[in-house]
């Protein structure tokens, strides 16, 4: 061969390695454009995402915040409303047992000054009463009789009071059904 042959030839050996060598740097560069393309889509992506994400979170928050604020608003009426109740059953309650009371007292009162029976009297007034009349020495009461025979016979009474307890359990039991 000749030495231009051979020098042809040498060029078109350096122009095929030269060629791969290009190809080469260029697949190099295209897969580097290639990944910054992709994370640049991916950022805009996470971005787009992370936004409408935010807006989300925004719209539920305003619906929780309404939505509590109307249940405190009907708890705040409801619990106005049962204060009211509980007052007024309080102010009645508290009216009835003052008159009740002050009945009392004038009860008490006329007692003393000998205008109505201690029976009348109120509580004091009811338990002299019953201990003056189960004391009467006469016996001609007949709460003075059933205290002369407790006295006496202190066991067989108890059982007496004990069966009459009994039946009338059974009684109020049986009316209850």
């Amino acid at each position: 061969m000749s030495r231009p042959d051979d020098l042809r030839e040498d060029i078109q050996r350096v122009r095929g390695d030269l060629a791969e060598t290009v190809d080469a740097l260029v697949a190099k560069t295209e897969v580097k454009r290639r990944a910054e393309e992709k994370a640049h889509d991916v950022k805009d992506r996470a971005v787009h995402k992370a936004q409408e994400l935010k807006e989300r979170a925004t719209e539920k928050a305003h619906e929780v915040k309404e939505a509590a604020a109307e249940k405190a608003h009907e708890v705040k009426e409801a619990a106005s409303e049962k204060a009211h109740e509980v007052k007024q059953r309080a102010d009645y309650k508290a009216h009835e047992v003052k008159e009740r009371v002050e009945g009392m007292a004038n009860r008490k009162a006329r007692a003393d000054d000998g205008e109505i029976d201690a029976w009348d009297g109120g509580v004091d007034g009811r338990i002299d009463a019953v201990r003056h009349r189960a004391d009467d020495p006469s016996g001609s009461h007949p709460l003075s009789q059933v205290t002369a025979l407790v006295r006496r016979k202190p066991v067989q009474a108890g059982a007496i009071g004990l069966l009459i307890g009994a039946l009338i359990a059974l009684i109020t039991r049986r009316r209850a059904r």
